[in-house]
């Protein structure tokens, strides 16, 4: 044991090592102890279908002589995997959440989520999330662990004579019998420390230790897998170990974040009581495991699985099909019963198309029947387990003999939905916490270049705001339930449809883009970077600078967006700003004015509004100079005065109206200095 007047994760590296050795004991002694891990074993079992003498793949011959057949009908599995689905079928949407809304950290938002997305498709988070589910169905809790690691990645610099890596997000999912945690606390969700087992090849750690401790080569080549503890927590095939030898070892990794008692965190990695290759202060935030639990178990560290509950259930099937079949095939070869002065030879019997002549006719011996009883218990049986798995006969879709509306038929599904909505959140929660780790595992260790390849096509455009400091404005990244309806074909056929009636879609490919993908970040990455656009030109606007207007702006869009400015009461008083903020808005107009119509028609940006004699489009004429001869096919301006015409005042003098008036000062407003006199 450690020194009890130090902290046990402040001690020197071979009491450490030494420690944590027994608190891996002492947890695997408390799962034997406990019970789970004996439940573990049965479930983990029963779900693959090869538990004790049952099969769910072969009929097995049990009994003295072989007489009885064993085999098992796997409800258990079959309610598992639709648990799985139900929590899978809707797949949350990722968030990222900046700590400002300047146009800066709007950008390292995208650039984020976009982040976040890539390291859970291509670092496969989602396959090891969709894994941990499983398991904290099988076996109350799984977990999620999420590493940078830094000898992985593409080759971005050379320093010396030594090329380095980028690093790489490096992500695995694991049982919980992977993962030791102290379990003498009472709350789950609550952990200081962990320690993670890997198997690792032998060769590779004694290749990864040279630079670091090449005085310990030799003993990680000279481990061997512990085949006693191996076989004790091993699920599943059993190998045999005579005659072969493995290269892959158990190493272990000690995780503490920073706390008050540990205030740079630790890490740890060793391979059994006495060797350690590496120790250091955590380089990381928050500890890297991240847990799922189908349900949490009030006063225990580790969850409770609801599949727990219908194991004893599969005990009752597996023994009811078994006798069934023995029954039927035992005696499934018909017996025939006469009385014993039966007057013609019972060898004629298997001949057929025989005349008997007889007082009495033979009986057939029906043995093998099933009584009612049998199937009635079996179908209370399943019923049972289906309300208790809360996956209903609808959802596994056994609607025989069951006159059921599509409405009812809905609801019943939605009902399995809802009960099982424990496991949903839970679920969420792990990809929140993933997706955290990828983010600040990013924002720590990522080089910019890297980061600059992974954003991709869709948010190219941010990129050219993107520095890495950048993007430790993101806070932290959020989970929401997405809509069910856009994971369905039906669901994306109706986006398509709703899409094409809004405008939105305009040619086949698009359409056929959201049919088959469901993704509409195409329609969206426009209209996105147009507002991103307009929030860079307010933070310029502000800061001092003059902003060009272009031709191609949706000058309706900028100047809704730029009079936000300027909107504020504080804002208004600062001369200066609203003067060069409404120079901006005048130069939109300036610009509206003079684009050519068919130029605003090709870009979807609605004409301006001419002056008198002028049409839209038209470049105003200069020196007084009277504008060309008007287009016969186009429509006559309104005259002067005319019902309708919005923005026209009346001239209280001859020459044209009179610019609008300051009501405060009474002066007229004058567009060179701004508007104010």
């Amino acid at each position: 044991m450690g020194n009890p007047d130090v902290y046990f994760a402040n001690l020197p590296p071979d009491e450490l090592t030494g420690e944590l050795a027994n608190r891996v004991d002492g947890y695997y002694n408390w799962l034997l102890t406990s019970g789970r891990l004996a439940r573990w074993r049965i479930a983990f079992d029963t779900m693959y279908g090869d538990r004790g003498s049952h099969s769910s793949y072969e009929i097995r011959a049990g009994g003295k002589q072989g007489e009885l057949s064993f085999l098992q009908s796997n409800e258990y599995a079959n309610l598992n995997r639709h648990l799985l689905n139900m929590a899978q079928q809707s797949k949350p949407s990722i968030e990222t959440v900046a700590e400002n809304t300047d146009s800066v950290s709007k950008a390292a938002t995208y650039v984020a989520k976009g982040i976040v997305e890539y390291y859970r498709r291509n670092a496969g988070v989602d396959e090891n999330t969709d894994m941990a589910t499983a398991i904290a169905l099988i076996m109350d809790t799984g977990w999620v662990v999420n590493e940078w690691d830094f000898s992985k990645g593409d080759e971005f610099a050379v320093d010396g004579q030594k090329t380095l890596a980028a690093g790489d997000v490096y992500s695995r999912h694991k049982t919980p019998l992977e993962v030791i945690i102290d379990w003498t606390r009472v709350v789950g969700n609550e952990r200081d420390w962990i320690i993670v087992k890997d198997q690792v090849n032998k060769w590779d750690a004694a290749a990864q230790a040279k630079s670091s401790a090449p005085e310990k080569v030799q003993e990680i080549l000279g481990l061997k897998l512990d085949r006693a503890q191996d076989a004790m927590f091993r699920f599943g095939e059993i190998y045999e170990w005579e005659g072969y030898e493995t290269s892959m070892v158990d190493r272990y990794t000690f995780f503490h974040r920073p706390t008050l008692a540990c205030p740079k965190g630790r890490i740890h990695v060793f391979y059994n009581p006495k060797l350690w290759t590496f120790t250091g202060p955590s380089p990381y935030r928050k500890l890297p495991g991240n847990r799922i639990c189908p349900a949490e178990m009030i006063m225990s560290c580790l969850g409770f699985s609801p599949s727990n509950d219908l194991l004893s259930l599969q005990d009752v099937m597996d023994a009811m099909i078994s006798a069934a079949v023995t029954n039927m095939t035992s005696l499934g070869v018909n017996n025939i019963w006469v009385e014993d002065a039966a007057s013609f030879d019972f060898e004629q019997l298997a001949e057929g198309m025989n005349l008997f002549e007889g007082g009495k006719e033979p009986k057939v011996l029906m043995l093998n029947k099933l009584p009612p009883e049998w199937f009635n218990l079996a179908n209370f049986i399943i019923g049972r387990m289906e309300a208790i798995s809360g996956v209903n006969a609808v959802a596994r879709g056994n609607t025989a003999n069951q006159d059921l509306s599509g409405a009812a038929m809905a609801l019943l599904q939605s009902m399995s939905i809802q009960f099982n909505n424990g496991l949903v959140k839970a679920r969420t929660k792990l990809i929140e916490d993933n997706g955290n780790d990828i983010l600040f595992l990013t924002q720590d260790f990522a080089p910019a270049e890297k980061l600059g390849l992974i954003v991709g096509r869709n948010n190219r455009y941010m990129m050219k705001h993107y520095k890495t400091s950048d993007l430790k404005k993101v806070k932290r990244v959020f989970c929401r339930m997405s809509n069910p309806l856009k994971d369905t074909t039906s669901g994306k056929l109706t986006i398509a449809q709703d899409a094409i009636k809004m405008g939105a879609v305009k040619d086949l490919g698009a359409y056929m883009e959201i049919l088959d993908t469901g993704n509409v970040d195409s329609l969206t990455e426009g209209p996105r970077n147009a507002r991103l656009t307009i929030d860079e030109e307010n933070d310029a606007l502000i800061a001092g600078q003059d902003i060009p207007v272009m031709i191609t702006d949706n000058h309706v869009d900028h100047i809704n967006g730029h009079k936000r400015t300027i909107d504020a009461p504080e804002d208004r008083v600062d001369a200066t700003q609203v003067k060069r903020v409404t120079a901006h808005l005048m130069e939109h107009l300036k610009v509206w004015s003079t684009t050519p119509v068919d130029l605003l028609a090709a870009l979807g940006i609605p004409p301006m509004m001419a002056p008198m004699g002028q049409m839209p489009g038209q470049p105003p004429a200069e020196g007084g100079a009277a504008p060309g001869p008007a287009d016969p096919n186009q429509p006559k301006p309104p005259e002067k005065g005319a019902p309708g015409m919005m923005g026209e005042q009346q001239p209280s003098t001859p020459g044209g109206p009179n610019p609008p008036t300051n009501p405060l000062s009474g002066q007229q407003w004058n567009p060179e200095t701004g508007g104010l006199q």
